[in-house]
């Protein structure tokens, strides 16, 4: 088991209606991403497509590159955590 510290700079709570669709976008940060409510799919530059719900845990590390489109599944408002990781910190250990 690996027990420490995790370097986060902060984190953000996200609601959105259900049923939308963004645009091919980047992470804008290494950042954890906590699903709390609703359903998504993600869709990353290979074309792989995975659904994500409450309770799900996914790395949104694509911060170069085409990135992914996201897209509401259902009618349900979705609800994450988004927790950026501080990666200096985590590069010097601190």
């Amino acid at each position: 088991m690996l027990v420490g510290a995790l370097p986060s700079a902060a984190a953000v709570s996200y609601l959105r209606s259900g049923g939308f669709d963004s645009a091919p976008h980047r992470a804008p940060a290494v950042q954890w991403v906590i699903m709390l409510r609703g359903t998504i799919e993600v869709t990353d530059s290979t074309g792989e497509a995975r659904r994500f719900s409450p309770g799900d845990l996914l790395l949104a590390a694509d911060v170069t590159g085409a990135g992914h489109r996201t897209v509401g599944v259902g009618t349900a408002p979705l609800e994450c955590l988004f927790i950026p990781l501080n990666t200096d910190m985590a590069q010097d250990g601190h």
